[in-house]
């Protein structure tokens, strides 16, 4: 084994030497020319925030439909998806019974009428012979009395009649007005029991649309709010509604916290069915002159925020306040002005009086 003669050695040092010159001065000139960076303006104009959400169509005036009476189901006459009239006979239970208990007091309302027919006729005749002297006057006030009570006895078989009526009626299931069948699960030979519902019945005259949104976001939505409404079913076809209400309480789904916000379903909607779902833009907030930056302007560091400007060939960083923000752009509250040109950080890591250098102006 031979070993490297001297002038080998200096030779391998001298070439170890001039890359370490040639390394130490590569990265001598790159920190003399500084961290390539974009720039921008800072520009004045409008923000606006939007919440973007999924409803479907609904009625404001929505029912239940139950049986008034418990009993077996023995003809269902609509079906799901079906108009109907106000009231028009949706379901009928088991009459049978009801019908047959109906026979007596129709029996008795028969014979009080006839009885009322015959006491009515002798108060009528004894009326014309007490004042002749051919009978007594009290054979008239015992006439009178015995109408009274034919009366009476009338009147209660009226009742009993009724309530067998009634009974009879609360086996038919109506329309309380005229709408939409939008679920019927009943079936024939189902037993049922209120409150059990039958029908869901919805108001065509009062559609709209119905929004969950988070609570949070609630307070930046009035109503009078425009809203911007598009259905993938109708693509192309985006169109203007208006908010109408939002409901007075909050709803717990889950983990979240929900507010039913509603919406008008005007005549300018496409050809939308009960439950179909919609994505609604509500703006929540704007302001139409506001200082702001693109988002990638914006530097997070030491649990602040802060615009990095460039001076003498430096980044200085500067905190700053932050307002609303759109899809693109944040409003600065204090710390810059509209002109001032800022670092585009996007991200880089940039500490107070690095050496920078602009690579190019990039558009907002």
């Amino acid at each position: 084994m031979k070993f490297p003669s001297l002038i080998q050695k200096i030779i391998i040092a001298s070439i170890l030497l001039a890359g370490a010159l040639g390394a130490f001065a590569v990265w001598k000139f790159g920190a003399a020319e500084g961290v390539l960076v974009n720039v921008v303006t800072v520009e004045q104009g409008p923000v606006s925030v939007f919440l973007t959400a999924t409803g479907k169509v609904a009625s404001g005036h929505e029912v239940k439909l139950t049986a008034r009476t418990a009993g077996q189901v023995v003809a269902v006459l609509v079906k799901e998806g079906q108009r109907v009239a106000a009231g028009q006979a949706l379901a009928r239970l088991d009459d049978r019974e009801a019908k047959a208990l109906i026979g007596k007091p129709e029996a008795s309302l028969r014979v009080a009428q006839a009885d009322l027919a015959q006491a009515v006729r002798q108060v009528e005749q004894l009326r014309q012979w007490v004042p002749a002297g051919i009978e007594p006057r009290q054979k008239l006030e015992d006439a009178e009395a015995q109408l009274k009570t034919v009366e009476a006895r009338r009147g209660l078989a009226q009742a009993e009649l009724h309530l067998a009526q009634v009974a009879l009626e609360k086996l038919n299931v109506v329309a309380p007005y005229a709408g939409l069948i939008t679920l019927s699960p009943v079936r024939v030979g189902q037993w049922v029991m209120p409150p059990e519902a039958l029908f869901i019945l919805a108001d065509l005259g009062q559609r709209e649309i119905e929004v969950k949104v988070d609570a949070n976001d609630s307070a930046g939505i009035t109503v009078g709010q425009e809203v911007a409404v598009s259905s993938d079913a109708f693509p192309g076809q985006p169109w203007s509604e208006k908010v109408m209400r939002l409901a007075p309480s909050v709803e717990k789904e889950e983990a979240a916290n929900t507010v039913n916000v509603y919406m008008s379903l005007s005549k300018a909607a496409p050809a939308l069915r009960f439950g179909q779902q919609v994505d609604v833009k509500i703006r929540t907030a704007f302001s139409p002159k506001v200082i702001k930056v693109p988002f990638g302007a914006l530097i997070n560091k030491d649990g602040k925020t802060w615009v990095a400007v460039i001076e003498q060939g430096r980044a200085r960083l500067l905190p700053v306040v932050t307002g609303i923000e759109d899809l693109t752009h944040t409003e600065i509250l204090q710390g810059i002005k509209a002109g001032q040109q800022v670092i585009l950080a996007e991200g880089k890591t940039l500490n107070e009086g690095d050496r920078v250098r602009v690579a190019a102006r990039k558009p907002q």
